[in-house]
C-alpha cells in the first residue's frame, strides 16, 4: 500500500515538474507574440492541472476501495477468531465438567462422553 502512495506521488510531482519545464521550454523557444505565448502556457497549466486532478481522484478511489476490503477481510477475519473462541471455549467446559465428573467418580464410561 506504501508503495502505492509513494508512486502515486512521484507521478503527481513528475507532472508537476513537467508541466513547469514545458512551459519554460514553450516561453523560451516559441517565437510567439505575448498573448499568444500566455495563451499556451495557460493551457499547458490547465491540461496538467486536469491531468494531476485525474490521477489524484483515481488514486482516491483505489485507496477508498482498498481500505473497504481490507476493513472487511479484518472484520470477517474476527467474527471468525471470536466464533472459534467460543466454540472451542465450550468445549473446554464440557471437557472440564466431565473430567470433574471422572474425578468425583461419578463417570463410569468416561471415554465414550469425552
Amino acid at each position: 500500500m506504501f508503495g502505492r502512495q509513494n508512486r502515486t506521488r512521484m507521478i503527481i510531482t513528475g507532472a508537476l515538474i513537467g508541466s513547469a519545464t514545458g512551459s519554460i521550454l514553450t516561453f523560451l523557444l516559441t517565437p510567439k507574440t505575448g498573448k499568444e505565448l500566455r495563451t499556451d502556457i495557460m493551457d499547458n497549466v490547465d491540461t496538467s492541472l486536469t491531468k494531476i486532478k485525474d490521477t489524484t481522484e483515481k488514486f482516491y478511489s483505489k485507496v477508498k476501495d482498498s481500505t473497504v476490503t481490507t476493513v472487511n477481510r479484518v472484520q470477517s477475519a474476527l467474527s471468525a477468531g471470536v466464533n472459534t473462541y467460543k466454540t472451542e471455549s465450550q468445549h473446554i467446559k464440557t471437557s472440564k465438567e466431565i473430567l470433574e465428573d471422572t474425578l468425583k467418580g461419578g463417570g463410569n464410561n468416561t471415554h465414550a462422553n469425552i
